[in-house]
Order: structure tokens, then C-alpha cells, then sequence
């Protein structure tokens, strides 16, 4: 139930679930009928639903939690979210695990045409030759980037000002 309150953003039902005792950890199992990801913070990712995000790990959830087959923030990564995916590495949420194919989230966004959270997850120099053979139009070469102005930026959009900041970067031009 808080996995499926979570993939529909429902923020009063998942902070109900949560006072009642809900385990915000809580993985279904490969045979539940869940669509999509198997853990509540992966769901909520998956669905864009930043303020469950946000409840979810302020309730203890862990940034780096997995289903077996995807991370909250590869999942951010991959919908290209920098309001979510700043939230997670903000809890702490590994940029630099690597999926079952070998792809950090700089890689996976890269790769996914996902340029927004970009600015939050600095490619190495290892993964920008990785890069520079991959040739489609939506994956342009993005230069190596500084840490500390990903933090910053981090910062900026888990600001209290936060839905401000979220639609101002997402009204740049990509």
C-alpha cells in the first residue's frame, strides 16, 4: 500500500502509512503486483512526485535502496528530474554505483538524452571518453563538471524556494 501510494503521489496517504508504522524500506517482492518499481522511494521517483520524495526521506528512507533492478536515483536520472535526483544525493545517494550495464547516473542521463540533472552528477574524465563514440543527436559531449558547483546547485533546488527553483531550471532551453 505505501508503494502504490507512492507511485501516485499521494502525500496524505503516504504520511498516514508512514504514522501508522508502514516500513518506508519495505521492497515487494518480484511476484506482488506492483508496477514499476518494487520500493516506495522508487516509485515516488519513477512518478515525479518530489514532495513524497521528500516526506519518504525524511521518514528514514534509504537513498540507495534497491529493488534488484533500479535505484531512486537512477530512476531520476533516467526521467531526467533534478529536483528529485538533487533531493537523493542530497541524502546521501551514491552517484557513482554503477548499474548491471556499467553506467554511473552522469552516464545513464547522458546517454538517455536526460541533460537537466546533468549539472548534479559530474562525469569523469573515464567517462566522458566512454562517451565521446556514442553518437545520437540527443547526447551531446557535456564537459567535465565541478563538484562543488554541482553541490551548490544541489542546494539551490532543495531550497525552500524549491518549486521556484525547479521551474526556472526547467525553463532554460536545452
Amino acid at each position: 500500500p505505501l508503494v502504490l501510494a507512492a507511485s501516485q503521489g499521494n502525500l496524505p496517504s503516504v504520511q498516514q502509512w508512514l504514522r501508522s508504522g508502514a516500513d518506508v524500506n519495505f521492497v515487494a517482492d518480484e511476484g506482488e503486483a506492483v508496477t514499476g518499481p518494487r520500493f516506495a522511494l522508487g516509485a515516488a521517483a519513477a512518478g515525479g512526485h518530489a514532495e513524497v520524495v521528500e516526506a519518504l526521506l525524511e521518514a528514514g528512507a534509504i537513498p540507495g535502496l534497491t529493488d534488484g533492478n533500479s535505484r531512486a536515483l537512477g530512476i531520476a536520472c533516467r526521467s531526467g528530474d533534478p529536483v528529485i535526483a538533487a533531493l537523493l544525493l542530497d541524502a546521501g545517494a551514491d552517484a557513482t554505483i554503477r548499474s548491471r550495464a556499467g553506467h554511473s547516473a552522469a552516464m545513464l542521463a547522458t546517454i538517455l538524452g536526460c541533460l537537466e540533472v546533468l549539472p548534479l552528477l559530474p562525469l569523469t574524465a573515464e567517462e566522458q571518453a566512454q562517451l565521446a563514440g556514442h553518437e545520437t543527436p540527443r547526447v551531446p559531449l557535456v564537459p567535465v563538471l565541478d563538484f562543488a558547483a554541482a553541490a551548490a546547485l544541489r542546494s539551490a533546488l532543495c531550497s525552500p524556494s524549491r518549486p521556484a527553483a525547479a521551474a526556472s531550471h526547467a525553463a532554460r532551453p536545452a
